[in-house]
């Protein structure tokens, strides 16, 4: 698999030099409006074949997905998703927290003004320094 990876990431760069370089052959050859129309063309077919191709993909996923059964991400429930190795039983609202993923973290209740004004006082400096002009009236 990574032979095939490594083959096929020679192949697309090999793609984007040889891109390159007939761009910059149309560059010298055509005028700057022409130049600018067959880039625009070239980009806008480019971009449909992609979206095609991502649809496509997208389809054979959710069809192994199917398959396999694996079910889609909006019908899953908590228990699908958690899995208690522990032999505490888990309330509904700690496996609402516990699928939201590693990631998530609940707002702190407290803000900590030292830390707020700290912040605003090194925004401060920083626009000093670049010495933007600063009437009186917006210092503060």
């Amino acid at each position: 698999m990574k032979y095939e990876l490594a083959q096929k990431t020679s192949v697309r760069r090999n793609y984007q030099r040889s891109y390159e370089s007939a761009r910059f052959s149309l560059k010298t050859i055509l005028s700057p409006i022409d130049y600018n129309h067959v880039c625009s063309v070239i980009e806008t077919k480019a971009f449909k074949i992609k979206e095609h191709n991502s649809r496509k993909l997208e389809k054979k996923f959710n069809n192994l997905k199917r398959k396999f059964g694996i079910p889609k991400v909006s019908n899953l429930n908590n228990d699908d998703i958690i899995f208690n190795y522990s032999h505490r039983v888990l309330t509904e609202t700690e496996k609402n927290v516990l699928a939201r993923g590693l990631r998530f973290c609940l707002p702190p209740k407290n803000v900590d003004k030292y830390d707020v004004k700290c912040s605003f006082e090194l925004l401060y400096r920083d626009l000093v320094k670049l010495e933007l002009p600063l009437s009186n009236d917006n210092k503060d």
